[in-house]
């Protein structure tokens, strides 16, 4: 009997992560300094597709858009997964502007991610048989 083949299948989040690692390599190569991203640039520098799509599925957010699970809360999460290098600054008033639109934080605090180094995306990945 021939064995079944498994194939890794990549949650939202994951997929979301490899673009971000990407954004967040590109800022630290671009700047000596290493600085940090906050999940609102992260997002405005991400590719139009993938941007969009996560706008479009998850909403904006912000303070009184009534979305718990906004774009910028999927970033975040996708961060987490690319570096452990975060800290977290005081929100107050403080304002984002993503694809022209001002955002203001729903949160007290706000991650700041980097990457410092390489590391790989932790998976919490699915077997999906295939024949």
């Amino acid at each position: 009997m021939a064995k079944k083949k498994t194939k890794a299948v990549r949650s939202p989040v994951e997929r979301v992560a490899i673009h971000v690692r990407k954004v967040l390599k590109k800022n630290v190569t671009e700047s000596k300094k290493k600085p940090y991203m906050t999940a609102y640039q992260i997002l405005e520098q991400l590719p139009k597709r993938v941007r969009d799509t996560l706008i479009r599925n998850n909403g904006l957010g912000g303070k009184g858009a009534g979305v718990d699970n906004a774009a910028t809360k999927v970033i975040a999460r996708a961060a987490r997964l690319v570096t452990d290098d975060v800290v977290y600054f005081n929100t107050s008033q403080t304002t984002f502007t993503i694809q022209g639109q001002n955002v203001i934080p729903s949160g007290d605090e706000c991650g700041l991610f980097r990457i410092s180094d390489t590391k790989r995306i932790r998976s919490k990945r699915v077997k999906k048989k295939t024949t």
